[in-house]
């Protein structure tokens, strides 16, 4: 991508009325083997998830944390958890 379909996307995504932009009031700076990933654990955190899924391993550090707790699971565990009661 570049700068300009960065831009539009911004201004498509500001003109949805189910998007709300919200100040950013803390920084967990949680993972520091790789400090551009806390973007994605104060995402988790604000969004209240169940289950951050991801193959990172720099994510690891999250289970020696007690606050916020953020729960990490692999896709393949995700996927036999959201898929065992489905028929495929």
């Amino acid at each position: 991508m570049n700068v300009g379909a960065a831009e539009d996307v911004m201004r498509t995504l500001e003109g949805l009325s189910n998007v709300h932009f919200t100040q950013i009031y803390f920084n967990w700076q949680l993972i520091k083997e790789d400090p551009d990933d806390d973007k994605f654990v104060d995402c988790a955190f604000v969004g209240n998830v169940d289950y951050l899924i991801t193959e990172d391993k720099h994510f690891n550090a999250l289970s020696e944390i007690e606050f916020p707790k953020i729960n990490i699971i692999r896709l393949k565990d995700f996927q036999k958890l959201y898929f065992r009661d489905k028929i495929i």
